[in-house]
């Protein structure tokens, strides 16, 4: 993991935000701590924070539309922690709908703040950790490292199978049952010419699964249920 955690705060009362970076620095946390007095200015911002403190009522552009903004620039394995800090608990719903971590009301409460703090930095920890994650395979009498994360899906081809990746494809010898235990539990074996990576599903019915870039792979019929079942449970436990 790297050593030290971007932080932004964006709020448009300097008093709160000095009093949550008093907060964050308290916990004597590697860490570097930017302040946005809006919005537009944290959407227009090149840096790629791990933890967001957000306040909804804002001017110009609110918290919630900011946090849309930000999704929507965002690496389904790389996301920002959101945590709303608002005067008011009537958005908590639309918090849900851009993935927010926390949800602090104001006045904000210091042992609560310190407890959302800290637990949003173990789930930095967990996620980086997760998002590092690759395989080892040999391409003739070369290993290269692949990232579970740039993977779309897996495809067998007779004794070889073929990963496709975010850039390219890979082909190489191995057995389908070999690669499925290797890669855990962000992918599922739909088929068994086919393993998905969960994480890029855009859409799915009965007979098929639409990934993100157009692709269309075969559930097989005995396997449809597992598969809603593993995809609910990774919706639940994998999106922050």
């Amino acid at each position: 993991m790297k050593t030290m955690l971007n932080i932004a705060i964006c709020d448009d009362e300097k008093s709160t935000r000095d009093y949550i970076k008093s907060l964050i620095l308290s916990q004597k946390i590697s860490c570097d701590v930017k302040e946005y007095i809006s919005g537009k200015d944290l959407s227009k911002s090149k840096i790629k924070h791990d933890i967001i403190f957000l306040d909804i009522e804002m001017d110009n552009l609110d918290g919630i539309t900011t946090a849309k903004k930000i999704r929507n620039n965002e690496n389904e394995f790389c996301r920002s922690i959101l945590i709303f800090v608002t005067g008011f608990d009537r958005y908590v719903y639309e918090a849900f709908d851009v993935h927010a971590f926390h949800y602090l009301l104001k006045p904000i409460d210091n042992s609560k703040f310190i407890e959302v703090f800290k637990n949003a930095v173990l789930e930095y920890k967990k996620s980086n950790e997760k998002s590092n994650k690759y395989i080892l395979i040999k391409i003739g009498t070369t290993y290269k490292k692949v990232f579970l994360k740039e993977i779309y899906y897996v495809e067998s081809n007779r004794r070889k199978v073929i990963l496709y990746t975010q850039n390219d494809t890979k082909e190489y010898y191995a057995k389908m049952d070999d690669v499925e235990s290797q890669l855990g539990s962000t992918f599922f074996r739909c088929h068994r010419g086919y393993i998905v990576n969960m994480a890029y599903i855009m859409e799915y019915d009965t007979s098929s699964i639409t990934l993100e870039n157009g692709i269309k792979l075969i559930i097989s019929q005995h396997k449809y249920n597992d598969f809603v079942k593993n995809y609910i449970r990774y919706l639940k436990t994998e999106v922050i």
